[in-house]
């Protein structure tokens, strides 16, 4: 298993919570847990999947289309959409 050295305020999964993309509840307790709202986050997506959870809390979208996806019909729109994460800070 793979590592990651650093500091997390916080670590959630959906095994944790009980709901997995794109049920809402998922995303709002990560929100819950970390004490902030939606308009101080932004979610970094790496799957269209997150786009529908997301919009129905109202969070805010980076989705990192890596591969080019095409964004399937009737999936919310994110607020950004870039093929790499360069353009992050300047979404923030």
């Amino acid at each position: 298993a793979a590592a990651i050295a650093g500091h997390f305020d916080a670590v959630i999964t959906a095994e944790q919570v009980g709901f997995y993309k794109p049920d809402p509840r998922t995303y709002q307790a990560a929100l819950d847990q970390l004490g902030v709202t939606t308009g101080e986050t932004l979610f970094v997506a790496g799957s269209p999947f997150d786009l529908i959870g997301c919009a129905q809390i109202g969070l805010p979208v980076y989705w990192h289309n890596r591969i080019g996806t095409r964004r399937p019909d009737g999936f919310p729109s994110p607020q950004f959409e870039h093929s790499d994460l360069f353009s992050l800070p300047g979404s923030l």
